[in-house]
């Protein structure tokens, strides 16, 4: 079963790249299931904080942006790997 793992607090890796707070595993899953555990992940983390989500979705690129929109939310990055997505959120102050 696809889950999230806690990996600690952010630390800056070379090039000042954020290192993940969480991964999610969203591989198999379809939406809605990928944005509610990327929102309950969020909920679990600190401001400036990120996760990252990985997701086979087809939908899940337009999801998460949006998502990211109207959460108030920074979608940091979109990668598109063989079998699936990789987006990389980080958490902002003032989350709706």
């Amino acid at each position: 079963m696809p889950a999230w793992r806690p990996m600690g607090r952010v630390q800056q890796a070379q090039g000042g790249i954020p290192i993940a707070t969480e991964e999610i595993d969203a591989i198999g899953l379809f939406c809605p299931e990928p944005i509610v555990r990327l929102g309950q992940a969020i909920k679990r983390i600190e401001e400036g904080d990120t996760v990252v989500l990985r997701a086979d979705d087809p939908s899940a690129p337009r999801d998460v942006e949006s998502w990211a929109d109207i959460s108030g939310n920074e979608l940091v990055s979109t990668a598109e790997k063989d079998d699936h997505w990789e987006f990389v959120i980080r958490k902002r102050g003032g989350e709706k």
